[in-house]
């Protein structure tokens, strides 16, 4: 039996018990909250039916969803099967998916014993998820504050859900709070799950230009100039041999006269004429030289 056989023979014995469920659920209306007769919500759950009986199966949808939103989850909770066969039907896997499982955790909370019809809408709800997640890939995408995310360029829808996707190559745009936009190129696998990055694709921020702050260049002080000392010992020298100069010649020129009046007085007949003269000749020399002495020096 094929899928499509299988839902043909199926949603008409379906979509008959949730129609008489559809009434009863509308009678159980709370105090205070606001009526809808019994008699629109028929209509308006018909007009889906024969919508889908025509094949029309997303107008059928739209109408059963407006009348799950005017109901309430808590009184037309079984809508959601309707609204799974609906999808199933429109190949809309994510939907279908979305709107099985919300029928399945609500009948799961059920305290009572459930109806036996209710129990195999349950399992047939169960049986096609699986069907679909086993067919199909699964693209986890995380939630995120102001952004949503676009499918093979179909309608933007806000993140934190999971797609189910045929096989092959999927075109994800995240599009960011302010329009910002990431497209990612996404392999989907039957039975398999990836997430995508759904963070908010800003762009990145302008990086600001960092100025150098130059950095003062301390220049050392030039070493200090002492000033020049007087030149005591050159000063001291020369002062040295002038003083000789004059000294020397004038010490040594007294000693020559002294010489030659020793020399005179003993007189030309006297033995010791000869050594008083050569005495007086080596004095009378030694003072001759004297004068040559600071000159020879100062030249040194």
């Amino acid at each position: 039996m094929t899928r499509t056989t299988d839902g043909r023979r199926g949603v008409a014995a379906i979509a008959v018990a949730l129609a008489l469920m559809i009434p009863h659920a509308a009678r159980a209306t709370e105090q205070g909250a606001s009526e809808s007769s019994t008699d629109e919500v028929d209509a308006r759950f018909q007009q889906g039916l024969t919508l889908f009986e025509e094949g029309k199966h997303l107008p059928a949808a739209a109408v059963w969803e407006q009348l799950l939103a005017d109901l309430g989850s808590d009184r037309g909770w079984k809508l959601n099967y309707n609204l799974g066969l609906a999808y199933w039907a429109a190949k809309r896997p994510t939907l279908a998916v979305e709107r099985f499982e919300a029928f399945v955790r609500r009948v799961a909370a059920e305290a009572a014993a459930l109806p036996e019809e209710l129990e195999q809408r349950r399992e047939d709800a169960a049986a096609k998820i699986g069907v679909i997640k086993a067919e199909h890939g699964a693209v986890v995408l995380p939630a995120a504050p102001g952004v949503t995310v676009r499918i093979d360029g179909g309608a933007a829808r806000p993140v934190g859900y999971t797609a189910y996707v045929t096989p092959g190559v999927h075109e994800v745009t995240v599009i960011g709070a302010g329009g910002e936009q990431r497209t990612v190129a996404v392999e989907a696998r039957a039975g398999r799950q990836q997430i995508v990055d759904t963070s908010d694709p800003k762009p990145a921020p302008v990086p600001v230009p960092v100025v150098p702050v130059p950095i003062p260049v301390t220049t050392p002080p030039p070493p200090r100039e002492e000033p020049p000392s007087f030149p005591w010992i050159p000063v001291g020298i020369g002062a040295g041999l002038t003083a000789a100069g004059f000294i020397l010649p004038a010490v040594m020129f007294q000693r020559a006269k002294g010489k030659f009046q020793d020399a005179e007085a003993l007189g030309a007949g006297h033995s010791g004429y000869a050594e008083a003269r050569d005495d007086y000749g080596s004095a009378k020399t030694a003072y001759a030289v004297s004068y040559a002495l600071p000159a020879g020096l100062g030249a040194i």
